[in-house]
């Protein structure tokens, strides 16, 4: 089956989407353009099976990129979301003119993006259970040291990370780990994304700590991963979280 193409502006918050819900699975391939111009350009080669777009680039705005992928008939019927900040949202109108076919807003809604994202590529949402796994985890918080703590659980897009001072969601991380019972140590850069607060937990029957995705992890360690969590496919399952 030929591979679903996706192409996207540089953004953190919906790379992270994407590489978590997405991207790693094998009928996907994702694209990312740092600029406006450089999105132009790989629309044109690469004519993609959806764009996002944010409305806020270095040099080409998100909406004249509508326009000129729009005005390009080799191009044209490619599906467009643009994503904008939800303080713009009155303008959403105004945006639509430009020749989008939705709007995502940020901070970007996980089930927004779902429902987005199904609608324009037919897919079904991929679920990745996450194994117990109890590790111990380094990792390096910028201006505030290395700290060390152990993980809960794992699945190929991230971990959950036990830890009574969790640090700030968005926070970037160095994790450094070693898979249970296999000589693979995994290095990469990862994100917090959501707190598990004791006063108000997301989820109770986890610890207080830290939901933390990977974002720059090599090919061979998320294969390390995957090989890890096929190992241990009999061990308890949980809940994703």
């Amino acid at each position: 089956m030929e591979r679903k193409r996706i192409l996207l502006s540089d953004n953190v918050e919906l790379f992270m989407m994407l590489e978590n819900t997405v991207f790693n699975r094998k009928e996907f391939e994702l694209i990312t353009a740092r600029c406006g111009k450089d999105l132009l350009k790989l629309a044109k080669k690469e004519e993609p099976d959806l764009i996002f777009i944010n409305l806020f680039m270095p040099d080409v705005n998100g909406e004249l990129c509508c326009r000129e992928i729009r005005g390009d008939d080799r191009i044209a019927k490619i599906p467009i979301v643009l994503v904008v900040p939800k303080t713009l949202k009155k303008n959403g109108d105004k945006y639509r003119e430009s020749g989008c076919n939705d709007i995502l807003y940020k901070p970007i809604n996980r089930s927004d993006f779902l429902t987005v994202t199904r609608k324009y590529l037919h897919y079904m949402e991929r679920v990745d259970d996450r194994f117990n796994a109890r590790m111990k985890i380094k990792y390096y918080v910028l201006s505030q040291g290395v700290h060390y703590s152990y993980s809960v659980d794992i699945n190929s897009g991230g971990l959950f990370l036990e830890t009574e001072n969790p640090p700030m969601v968005n926070t970037p991380l160095d994790l450094e780990f070693q898979l249970p019972d296999t000589d693979s140590v995994i290095r990469c850069k990862a994100i917090g994304a959501w707190i598990n607060d004791p006063k108000e937990p997301k989820k109770p029957k986890l610890p207080t700590g830290i939901g933390v995705h990977f974002l720059d992890i090599s090919s061979n360690d998320r294969y390390a991963i995957n090989e890890f969590i096929k190992g241990n496919a009999e061990n308890q399952l949980i809940n994703i979280c």
